[in-house]
C-alpha cells in the first residue's frame, strides 16, 4: 500500500462559493475560516459541512469539487494501487474542516483511506513570526512521518522503500509551501504529483539526483553535534548555519537543522562516501611522498571464511606478517550504536588474516574539535581489541585536515575541491591517539 502524503488547501470553499452558493446557502465569513485550529467550534461546522455535502450529493463532475479529492481520485485510478492518505493541515479552521469532509468522502471509496490528519501548529500566513515557526514544525512533521514509516537503519534500504512506496501530493494547500514540500520529498527520494485545477494534467516532478557537498557538510555537521551535546556550545560557522535556516537566532538547532543533521549523519558518517575515498587516496599520496614503499592500497583478499574483504592499506612485512592501516571518518565514533559494528568489522578482520601483526586505526577530520570527543571511545574499542589478540601491536591516529576546516576558509578558495586536493598531508597533520587503561 503506497502512503501518500497531501497537503490540504481550502479549495472546497472556494468551489462551493463560486458554484452553488446562492442554492445551499451561505458559509460563515472569512473571519471564522481563517481562524486557528484553537478556535474551532464544532456547531458551526456541523452547519457548514452540511452546506456543502449538499452540493457533493448533487455534483456530478466530481473534478469540479476539490484539488485534494480531484488529484488522490486521478491519481489513484492512474496508478492502480492502495493508497494510505495522510492529510497535512495548517492552522486554520477551514484546512482542518475541508480535511473532515475529504476524509468522509473517502469513507466508502475502494482504493484510497485515510489514515490521519497532522495538524501543523502556527502553519498560516497571516503572521509571519508564526509562519516561520509553523514552517518548522511542517519539517519536523514529514521528519517524524517519514521515521515511522520506516525502521530500516541502513540509508539505501531505507530510501528504497521511500523511492518505491512515499508520494507527495502537493496539489492542495498554500502555495507557500509546495516548495518547501518538494524540497523535502526530493531529500528523501519521493515521487512528487502535482494537478492544475484548471485542467486534469497530472504533473510529475522528477526526482533531481540531489547529493550533499561533502566539505562543506563536513564542518557543518561537526557544528550541529557539538551543539547537541553542549546547548551553550557557539558554533564556529553560526553564520552559515544561520543562512541555510539549520539555527535561528537564538542559536537553536530548528528542524531543518535537525533534518540535515539527520540525513548528514546517516550518509557521511555510516555510508561510503566520496569524501572518505578522497582522504584515502590523500593519504596514500603521503605514503609515496614519505618513501613508504611495499604496501597495497585497497587490498582485496579471501579470509579464512570464504569471504572477500577489502583492506585499506596493507604492508607487507618480513615472515609474510602485515601491517594493518584502516581509516575511518571521526564522525562514525559520533554514535554509539556503531561502536559495536566498528569494533566487530576490526575483529573480523584480525581473525580471518592470521598474518597481522600491526592494526592501526586512522580517523580523519576536518577539525580537531572531536579528538577529546572520540579519542576515549577509539581508546575502549582499541584496548578490548588487544586484550583478546596479545601478540598484535594496536595503535591510532587523529589525521586532521587543515586546509578547509571552517566554511570562512572554504569561501576564500575559489575551487575548495581543487584545494583539498592541492593540500599535501604531512607527518605534522597525525596526532597518536594514546592507549591506555583508565
Amino acid at each position: 500500500m503506497k502512503k501518500v502524503i497531501t497537503t490540504v488547501g481550502t479549495s472546497i470553499f472556494q468551489n462551493y462559493k463560486e458554484k452553488t452558493e446562492q442554492k445551499y446557502g451561505e458559509l460563515k465569513k472569512d473571519t471564522y475560516y481563517n481562524k486557528p485550529y484553537s478556535e474551532w467550534d464544532e456547531r458551526y461546522n456541523k452547519l457548514e459541512k452540511g452546506k456543502i455535502w449538499k452540493w457533493l450529493n448533487s455534483e456530478e463532475n466530481l473534478n469540479g469539487i476539490s484539488a485534494e479529492i480531484k488529484s488522490l481520485t486521478k491519481l489513484q485510478k492512474e496508478r492502480k494501487e492502495e493508497f494510505e492518505v495522510y492529510l497535512i493541515t495548517t492552522d486554520t479552521v477551514a484546512s482542518n474542516l475541508a480535511a473532515e469532509i475529504i476524509k468522509e468522502y473517502f469513507e466508502n471509496k475502494d482504493g484510497i483511506t485515510i489514515s490521519q490528519t497532522n495538524i501543523i501548529e502556527n502553519l498560516q500566513v497571516r503572521d509571519f513570526s508564526k509562519f516561520e515557526t509553523g514552517k518548522d514544525n511542517l519539517i519536523k512533521e514529514i521528519s517524524t512521518l517519514m521515521k515511522d514509516f520506516s525502521k530500516e537503519e541502513n540509508e539505501e534500504k531505507r530510501k528504497k522503500y521511500y523511492r518505491n512506496n512515499v508520494i507527495f501530493n502537493v496539489t492542495g494547500g498554500y502555495k507557500g509551501i509546495i516548495s518547501i514540500m518538494t524540497i523535502l520529498a526530493q531529500l528523501y527520494e519521493c515521487e512528487i504529483y502535482y494537478i492544475f485545477e484548471e485542467s486534469n494534467d497530472m504533473i510529475s516532478i522528477p526526482r533531481i539526483p540531489l547529493n550533499f557537498d561533502p566539505i562543506l557538510t563536513e564542518a557543518l555537521f561537526v557544528d550541529l553535534w557539538l551543539k547537541k551535546e553542549n546547548s551553550n556550545y557557539r558554533p564556529e560557522n553560526e553564520k552559515k548555519l544561520l543562512q541555510y535556516g539549520f539555527i535561528n537566532k537564538k542559536i537553536e538547532i530548528t528542524s531543518l537543522g535537525n533534518l540535515f543533521y539527520e540525513m548528514a549523519f546517516y550518509h557521511q558518517a555510516t555510508s561510503q562516501n566520496v569524501f572518505g575515498y578522497f582522504v584515502e587516496y590523500k593519504i596514500l599520496e603521503y605514503l609515496y611522498l614519505a618513501g613508504k614503499i611495499g604496501f597495497k592500497h585497497s587490498y582485496e583478499e579471501i579470509g579464512k571464511d570464504g569471504k572477500k574483504r577489502e583492506l585499506d592499506f596493507v604492508f607487507q612485512k618480513t615472515n609474510d606478517k602485515w601491517e594493518i592501516w584502516e581509516v575511518k571518518s571521526a564522525n562514525r565514533f559520533l554514535n554509539k550504536k556503531n561502536w559495536n559494528e566498528l569494533e566487530n568489522q576490526f575483529r573480523n578482520q584480525i581473525e580471518n588474516y592470521s598474518n597481522i601483526s600491526k592494526y592501526k586505526l586512522v580517523v580523519y577530520s576536518i577539525t580537531d574539535k572531536l579528538i577529546d570527543r572520540i579519542s576515549e571511545i577509539i581508546n575502549q574499542i582499541m584496548l578490548n581489541l588487544k586484550s583478546d589478540y596479545q601478540d598484535i601491536d594496536f595503535s591510532a591516529e587523529f589525521l586532521l585536515l587543515t586546509r578547509l576546516k571552517s566554511i570562512k576558509k572554504q569561501e576564500e578558495e575559489k575551487n575548495p575541491y581543487q584545494a583539498m586536493f592541492k593540500e599535501k598531508i604531512k607527518e605534522k597533520n597525525f596526532r597518536t591517539i594514546t592507549l591506555e587503561e583508565k
